[in-house]
């Protein structure tokens, strides 16, 4: 397995979305860091896609007990409803895995200039520019909600490992996962140029989130 790889996290009742995920993965991805997907006991037969299991357990409980049995150091964690929409970009996303390991980054985020901040915009001091480590760099300041968010991020694994518990779902280790975290006061950062994993959040609450149904009009049997 690469020390990189990308990790997809879904439940076994998304099964429906699985072939449209992997319609746009087959398209536009690029990198060469091993691909996971993480369902509970369902598999799928994926050209360079390997499937994981956690079985019938908590969300939490199953993503401590896959990442703690693998030896990877980074992970690229995306969920089943993020589809890719332009080729990725790989020697971006080298450059990025770079400087996380250059500066011994713990989590850097790499979704766009919003950063994975939804109050971005609003008056404040939300980021830190940092230059000295790289373009387009940023440090989040410690008191910002979402420090934990699923947006696309490279994550050290040890210290995903130490932000989950076992009875969390997604939802609560963005929210109290963050409250957690924000005691530790470890820093983060973001890169805030154009997201080298381009992608579309197309379901929400098991639905097609209104204005992403053309994601789902594609012709998956000519694939």
């Amino acid at each position: 397995m690469t020390e990189t790889i990308c990790l997809i996290h879904s439940g076994d009742k998304a099964e429906h979305v699985w072939d449209y995920w992997y319609y746009y993965w087959k398209k536009y991805y690029t990198c060469g860091y091993d691909t996971i997907f993480l369902s509970e006991e369902k598999s799928k037969n994926y050209d360079g896609v390997h499937f994981a299991h956690t079985g019938k357990v908590p969300w939490g409980e199953g993503l401590l007990n896959y990442l703690g049995k693998i030896e990877v150091k980074y992970v690229i964690y995306m969920h089943e409803d993020y589809f890719l929409t332009e080729p990725t970009k790989k020697e971006k996303m080298e450059e990025l895995i770079k400087i996380v390991k250059d500066n011994d980054i713990q989590l850097l985020k790499h979704v766009g200039h919003w950063a994975g901040n939804p109050d971005h915009w609003k008056d404040g001091n939300h980021f830190l520019e940092k230059s000295d480590i790289g373009d387009n760099i940023w440090m989040y300041c410690n008191n910002e909600p979402y420090l934990i968010s699923h947006q696309t991020s490279i994550w050290n694994k040890d210290f995903l490992l130490s932000t989950l518990q076992p009875q969390y779902t997604p939802w609560c280790h963005e929210i109290e996962g963050t409250t957690n975290l924000r005691k530790r006061n470890i820093p983060l950062f973001a890169y805030r140029g154009g997201n080298p994993f381009e992608y579309c959040e197309t379901m929400q609450s098991g639905k097609v989130r209104e204005g992403q149904e053309k994601y789902f009009e594609v012709n998956l049997e000519g694939e």
